[in-house]
């Protein structure tokens, strides 16, 4: 029975001690502002905070890492603002109801952990930190990149990718992006005496659909307003808007932000391509393979440089260009410049809205018309590999004009023009009409005949070859693996800095392994990677054939297949193209790695430059199958 019987508590009463201990634990209510609740808040109007990229699938890896790379940088910067030297009133407090005020207040105190709060977004491989005062977001961010360039070698982390901060945020509104920009700008911009500033406007757009990336930039740069002036290059200072969901932020970045990477640390910690090294006199050159390429497209031997000139099997071209800020074209400047050009008075100018570049449509009194074309509008925001696609037609047209192909002649290439402030190209004449224009489409047999004749022109275009492969004007190696790499490496570089969510390791990782197939291609040819689509095609309308392509401007020395007018041809078109294409394994292998090129870049695209007709969805399936038909494909 005395067994029975309830067990008596020792004499120490540990056993109490425990099951006090744990009913404590068990029912005990979280502190308001404990570490535990700090991602229950949403963004809202007002606040400010730092958008953050990262690897996919270390989310909160990143953001462990970004707590603590805060923390220690508010107490270099802030010091006692952040509250780490609390002190204990208890024992200066007079009697019970003082004790309790202290205590109150000690715990209202703001903690260096509650400064940055980590605020959970539906977006993959992007993190956002909520700051409060007496946090910067921009000097924060800054500061942590200006140590990371003077000590690259101390890497403090290793799934962040770039930072975006933002120094106010409201509603994703006009009225409430002007709010929030007024606000914003004013420091900068509006602040007596008045001093003239020169800046560029960068726009990011995630999960939403109102606000128009042409429609935010002309919005702040009217608020900006003069005596201030646009220069996409050589600015002052540079303003950052970023949209997600319902939420618009705005912030103002000095020119430092392109020494800084632009604010990207894995790139400032790892860069993903070495220089090359070049002789002195410039004409030896050693390139690391794949990716490395980058760096000679980045640095002038690949595409990015003033410098230009090559020798192919074609015969040797020469051309030079200066890259400046384009300024708006009016209809007035045009028809001047046009009609000196074309020795004529009598020419009327329309536009034309099927091409990259601002394009004009020359036409005179016979049934004949020129081109011209001009650098895109300041507010239209290019890719890396986007830059040269004027100097490269016209060096494209010169080759086939010395061949006979069915191609216009160049009439008048400046690489700078004082009279229209920007490059220009007047290309032509052109016969027949703009498909995309024509008031009757083709359909049967007429578009059949229509696609033979273009699939005998790309092939036949596919006949010049250059002495290596890369850009049209500044080829620079002998292996398509490293060329592709470098032309994949600048697109995903593009989205990178969009803060697009994509599987880039799966991506890199698949180049990587599949370059040997890549390298099975010996011989560069010439490649229009973008020229498929109606708008595109000059055509008879009698006898339904090609009467020219409209544009050159996306030519490359490179593999044939790569060409978007191969990703879903039409039988037609294979019957002109002749050729028959290529189906063994390095085939399908390289056919997949083009599939995750356009995917990208048509993601991209569709961000920086949104059209009505989205596809950017249909991108994202491509890319997915072809990643994943990679996977299972064996290595040759």
């Amino acid at each position: 029975m005395e067994q029975s019987g309830k067990r008596k508590a020792e004499a120490s009463g540990r056993d109490g001690d425990d099951k006090r201990t744990k009913t404590k634990k068990q029912w005990q209510v979280p502190r308001k502002n404990g570490r535990d609740n700090e991602p229950a808040r949403a963004m809202q109007p007002g606040d400010s905070g730092i958008f953050a990229t990262c690897i996919k699938g270390k989310e909160g890896k990143c953001v462990g890492e970004l707590r603590d790379l805060f923390t220690e940088y508010a107490g270099l910067l802030y010091g006692a603002a952040t509250g780490d030297d609390q002190q204990d009133d208890d024992g200066a407090a007079e009697d019970i109801e003082k004790s309790l005020e202290a205590e109150i207040a000690s715990i209202k105190k703001p903690s260096t952990a509650h400064l940055f709060s980590p605020v959970k977004i539906d977006v993959q491989c992007v993190v956002f930190f909520k700051t409060v005062a007496p946090v910067d977001p921009v000097g924060l961010v800054s500061r942590i990149c200006e140590d990371a360039v003077a000590n690259p070698q101390r890497k403090r982390t290793r799934t962040v990718k770039r930072l975006v901060p933002l120094t106010m945020m409201g509603r994703a509104s006009a009225e409430g992006l002007e709010k929030v920009a007024n606000e914003v700008l004013a420091p900068h911009f509006h602040t007596e005496p008045i001093s003239l500033r020169t800046y560029a406007i960068r726009t990011n757009i995630r999960n939403h659909s109102i606000l128009k990336r042409e429609d935010i930039i002309n919005q702040v740069a009217s608020l900006v307003g003069p005596p201030h002036t646009v220069d996409l290059k050589n600015y002052d200072h540079l303003i950052l808007v970023e949209v997600y969901q319902n939420i618009c932020g705005v912030s103002v970045i000095d020119r430092r932000f392109e020494e800084l990477k632009r604010y990207n640390l894995s790139e400032i910690f790892e860069p993903t391509a070495k220089e090359s090294s070049q002789a002195v006199n410039g004409n030896s050159v050693s390139l690391p393979l794949l990716l490395d390429g980058y760096a000679a497209l980045k640095d002038g031997r690949g595409g990015l440089s003033p410098r230009m000139g090559y020798r192919n099997s074609a015969g040797p071209i020469s051309m030079s260009i200066t890259t400046k800020p384009a300024r708006s074209v009016d209809r007035a400047t045009v028809m001047k410049v046009a009609g000196a050009v074309l020795k004529t008075s009598n020419i009327q100018v329309e536009s034309y809205h099927g091409c990259l570049y601002r394009t004009f449509l020359l036409r005179a009194k016979d049934d004949t018309f020129c081109l011209m074309k001009c650098m895109p509008h300041p507010s239209i925001r290019l890719m890396r590999l986007e830059d040269d696609q004027l100097a490269t037609e016209a060096a494209v047209l010169r080759l086939l004009d010395r061949r006979g192909d069915i191609a216009p002649a160049v009439v008048d290439y400046q690489a700078a023009s004082s009279t229209l402030g920007t490059s220009y190209l007047i290309s032509g004449p052109f016969t027949g009409t703009v498909l995309g224009t024509s008031s009757s489409p083709l359909s049967g047999e007429r578009r059949q005949t229509l696609d033979r004749s273009i699939g005998r022109h790309v092939s036949r275009l596919a006949t010049l070859t250059g002495r290596a492969f890369g850009p049209l004007l500044r080829p620079y190696t002998q292996s398509w693996a490293q060329c592709f790499g470098a032309l994949l490496e600048s697109v995903l570089r593009d989205a990178e800095d969009c803060l697009i969510s994509l599987p880039y390791d799966a991506v890199r990782l698949s180049i990587r392994k599949h370059a040997s197939a890549l390298d099975k291609i010996s011989e560069p040819q010439l490649t229009l990677l973008g020229a498929a689509g109606d708008d595109n095609v000059a055509f008879d309308p009698r006898s339904h054939r090609l009467t020219s392509l409209l544009d050159y401007g996306t030519a490359i020395w490179g593999d044939p297949m790569m060409s978007d007018y191969l990703r879903k041809p039409s039988k037609a078109f294979l019957d002109g193209y002749g050729e028959r294409l290529a189906d063994d394994s390095d085939a399908r292998i390289r056919q997949l790695l083009y599939i995750l090129y356009h995917a990208v870049y048509s993601i991209v695209e569709q961000c920086l430059r949104p059209q009505a007709d989205d596809d950017s969805g249909v991108a994202r399936r491509s890319l997915t199958t072809a990643l994943r038909c990679l996977v299972t494909l064996p290595v040759p």
